[in-house]
């Protein structure tokens, strides 16, 4: 079995949305990845790149107390 390469961006349009990494295969976003302390409320900038293009969106915060779903994922707040 071969190794495929990934290689980890950030993310940032003109408008100064931005997301902390995008996982990248074979110069295609496999994911996106936003990564916050403790704020559990899904980011703007990572909601709007993934309403716009559907790429997987993953956010982990530190902190978190409770769960809760948003569109269908599992997530805790």
């Amino acid at each position: 079995m071969l190794a495929e390469e990934y290689s980890l961006h950030y993310l940032r349009t003109k408008e100064g949305h931005e997301v902390d990494f995008s996982i990248i295969l074979q110069d295609r976003i496999e994911s996106m990845i936003e990564v916050k302390l403790s704020n559990p409320t899904a980011s703007y900038s990572i909601v709007k790149f993934h309403n716009k293009y559907n790429h997987p969106a993953i956010q982990l915060v530190k902190s978190l107390r409770n769960e809760h779903e948003n569109q269908g994922e599992h997530s805790e707040s």
